[in-house]
């Protein structure tokens, strides 16, 4: 049997999983993720503050100073160095200062990078920065952000691009001898301005406050899925439980509650509403069965005693018919064998419907006796091998002599074997063949059929009679009811069917009916071929 997993088990493998990602979901998402995304518009601000100085410095440089350097006759040249009273060139004055910058040792550093020979000293030095300065170039990109390993320091790069501002720029690019281009012009780039800030640092604590945030969420989520658990178990589980096992106690002692206590129902704060009212009823319940129980108790009790005060009468009563029935049976035999040669035809009548009679008093009192018996649970079997085909001959054979209706019997050639009694599958086979004649109009057809169905033999009996209708049909094989149609059409107590049923189940097989007013019944016994194990012995 497939094993169910309790409430709180549910409970856990529903809501766990669930609280669990979403404590790390909003772990990750807002506190963790807003603090590194934090810590990127801090060096964001940090390196844009320094771009903006940068280029701040060099365009008062470059339109401030130089216009006066040069109105007052000074050369600005790139290779100012070797030149008195000469300066650099905007580009020249940038590097230096950048360079100057990141060597007072402060928290990043800044260096003016450029691919063309004239800036060799500045070349670019990795893949990262020939990438940046690609974009810079075809893209037009304000600036360029990448995050890098560089000496095994992690750390923001950022650039933006160094836009010749000067002619004198522009006419040393294309003078260089080295240069691969001719036709720079003014606001082209000539370069890039790097900055490199560390983040090695607030990086690894915002992601380690990140992680301690996750695994405490997985903490909180696992603590508030056991508390959902415990509480699912106290207030829902456990009653449950209880009320579950006094049910079995139940079912197991086959509905009868019994003197046992019943079980507390627990506190109403203790569980959910639900599963208090639930108890409620189930009390209730108990207190109905008991009190049905006990009502059942005592009429059971009742109707015992007036089944045996009915079984008494009924066994005194066939026991006093016997007797008279027997010497009346005698009597109207001797009385019709000593007047056979006899005229008196009224005489001979006579005798005839007091054999008549004698024979159908004979089978009501053998009906009586047989359901009493029946009823007492004295019904006994004498089991043994026989050839269904015969019995039902025999059967037929009895009634042919009447000549008042055509029985047709329908038998297969081969043996049909059956362990039975035979004396009491007769008595059923009797039954409905004389019931079949009685209930049917002279002249009629009453056909008998054995046939054979698998490991069953079956005997069916069709009249074209009277028959039943469909509310009746129901109650065919109870004690003492007659259908209202037999009722007016012919004596009796209604025995003969309840006693043919009870045989036949005996047997362990089975009597069906098919019928309707007016066109018939069809009875059909069906018994197995191997038949019980044993017939019922008497209660003793």
């Amino acid at each position: 049997m497939e094993r169910r997993l309790p409430v709180n088990v549910r409970l856990v493998g529903l809501v766990g999983p669930l609280l669990l990602i979403f404590v790390m979901l909003v772990a990750w998402y807002f506190p963790g993720r807003q603090r590194i995304r934090l810590l990127e518009q801090q060096v964001d601000a940090t390196a844009a503050a320094v771009f903006t100085q940068v280029a701040a410095d060099r365009e008062y440089y470059a339109s401030v100073v130089v216009p006066r350097l040069e109105a007052l006759g000074a050369p600005v040249i790139a290779g100012y160095h070797g030149v008195p009273n000469a300066f650099p060139l905007p580009a020249t004055f940038l590097r230096e200062v950048t360079e100057s910058v990141s060597n007072n040792g402060g928290p990043y550093r800044i260096r003016l990078v450029s691919p063309w020979p004239i800036n060799r000293a500045s070349g670019l030095d990795d893949a990262t920065q020939r990438g940046a300065f690609d974009e810079l170039v075809h893209t037009r990109a304000a600036s360029v952000r990448r995050r890098d390993l560089v000496q095994g320091v992690d750390v923001m790069r950022y650039w933006v691009a160094d836009r010749a501002v000067h002619q004198s720029c522009v006419e040393c690019h294309n003078g260089h001898p080295e240069s691969p281009r001719r036709d720079f012009r003014l606001n082209d780039v000539l370069g890039a301005v790097e900055v490199q800030i560390p983040i090695s640092t607030p990086w690894h604590e915002a992601q380690r406050d990140q992680s301690l945030l996750v695994f405490g969420g997985i903490a909180l989520s696992a603590l508030l899925t056991a508390l959902v658990a415990w509480g699912a178990r106290r207030v829902v589980s456990v009653p449950i439980g209880d009320l579950s096992r006094e049910m079995t106690r139940i079912s197991a002692a086959d509905g009868v509650i019994g003197d046992a206590p019943a079980l507390l129902r627990p506190g109403r704060n203790s569980v959910a509403a639900e599963i208090d009212e639930l108890w409620r009823r189930f009390e209730d319940m108990q207190r109905k069965v008991r009190g049905n129980q006990e009502r059942a108790r005592e009429l059971t009790t009742s109707l015992e005693q007036q089944r045996q005060r009915q079984l008494a009468f009924v066994a005194g009563v066939v026991h006093d018919l016997r007797t008279p029935l027997s010497s009346l049976k005698m009597a109207a035999a001797l009385a019709d064998k000593a007047y056979v040669d006899r005229s008196d035809e009224r005489f001979r009548k006579a005798a005839d419907m007091t054999r008549r009679q004698v024979v159908q008093m004979t089978r009501m009192v053998g009906d009586m006796l047989d359901a009493a018996r029946i009823e007492a649970g004295q019904l006994e079997l004498r089991l043994e091998e026989r050839d269904v085909r015969e019995l039902v001959r025999e059967v037929v054979d009895v009634f042919l002599p009447s000549g008042s209706h055509a029985l047709r019997l329908t038998v297969p050639d081969a043996p049909v074997p059956a362990r039975c009694d035979p004396m009491r599958v007769e008595q059923v086979l009797n039954n409905l063949v004389s019931n079949a004649i009685k209930y049917s109009p002279e002249g009629s057809d009453v056909d008998v059929v054995v046939l054979e169905q698998g490991e069953d033999v079956v005997v069916a009996v069709t009249d074209r009679g009277i028959g039943i209708a469909p509310e009746e049909v129901q109650f065919l094989f109870e004690p003492f009811h007659r259908a209202r149609v037999a009722r007016e059409t012919a004596p009796g107590v209604g025995l003969g069917l309840s006693v043919a049923k009870r045989i036949v189940e005996a047997h362990l097989g089975s009597i069906e009916v098919t019928s309707g007013v007016g066109r018939g019944t069809t009875f059909r016994v069906r018994l197995p071929r191997r038949g019980p194990d044993r017939g019922p012995s008497p209660e003793r």
